[in-house]
């Protein structure tokens, strides 16, 4: 079967980009950071919507809309600590439903 986008690779990848982020980088990571969450987030989004899964699909379009690049929301350094672990949790706890017909 063919991978996709929002596999579990790089769900595990953004996790870590996620906690990464409390450590201290030049604002450019944190941008790079935004574009990364919000794509992923979309895509596991996309990804519960088809598996008719709504709570996550509400949950991964709040997280998309939360990282945002074009629009972005303002938190204080310690909150932001908070946001990107809770949202590094969402995406190492989803698991997409598997296909019926993958052996």
């Amino acid at each position: 079967m063919k991978k996709i986008l929002a596999g579990r690779e790089v769900q595990v990848c953004t996790a870590v980009l996620l906690l990464a982020a409390m450590a201290d980088w030049p604002f450019g990571y944190y941008q790079i950071l935004r574009w990364t969450v919000c794509t992923a987030a979309a895509c596991c989004a996309w990804r519960a919507s088809r598996d008719g899964r709504t709570v996550w699909l509400i949950g991964f379009v709040g997280i998309a809309l939360l990282f945002n690049p074009f629009h972005t929301i303002h938190f204080r350094r310690s909150e932001w600590a908070w946001i990107d672990a809770l949202v590094a949790m969402a995406f190492l706890a989803f698991s997409p439903a598997k296909a019926k017909d993958a052996p």
